[in-house]
């Protein structure tokens, strides 16, 4: 059996869930969910700067989490600086696999 596929809500491409970020609304905070595990709807990005940086829109997570309001400026600029962590983190535990196996 293969592994679960996801969409990403930038690029609209399909991959498996270990190679995109889920960010999810908590209390109608927008929130990565790093472990992918919290309850609720979610919507995912690549984990590539190209579909984060400046993508976000205010509509996109509206209908992906079926918000019933936009979220602010303030929280997708919160929301984009904590995906922009999580790809630097994912990059770096990428490189140290990398090192380990020569």
């Amino acid at each position: 059996m293969g592994r679960p596929l996801r969409m990403c809500a930038v690029c609209r491409k399909r991959a498996t869930k270990d190679v995109l970020l889920r960010v999810v609304s908590r209390e109608r905070e927008l929130c990565v969910d790093v472990r992918q595990q919290m309850p609720g709807r979610g919507v995912y990005f690549h984990a590539r700067r190209e579909c984060v940086l400046g993508r976000l829109k205010p509509r996109l997570f509206k209908a992906a989490l079926r918000m019933s309001d936009l979220p602010s400026q303030k929280a997708l600029t919160d929301i984009e600086n904590e995906l922009l962590a999580a790809i630097c983190v994912r990059e770096v535990e990428r490189q140290k696999a990398d090192f380990k196996e020569r």
